[in-house]
């Protein structure tokens, strides 16, 4: 018999900088080795991460990287 599991409905949300540095860091990357894993500048990378720019549906593609 296969157990129903509930939705996961978070109360809370993560700015995508902190998604970003968590991954990474889990990873035991670099933003260097980020930015060359999308094809962007380490200074790209570092302003996602601090919230400088915004991510758009273009990023969609490269994020399958992680």
């Amino acid at each position: 018999m296969i157990e129903k599991q509930e939705e996961f409905c978070p109360n809370w949300a993560s700015p995508p900088g902190d998604t970003i540095a968590d991954l990474i860091q889990e990873r035991s990357w670099t933003q260097v080795q980020l930015a060359k894993r999308l094809g962007i500048s380490k200074k790209h990378v570092n302003r996602l991460i601090n919230g400088k720019v915004a991510l758009t549906e273009t990023w969609h593609c490269g994020w399958r990287l992680f």
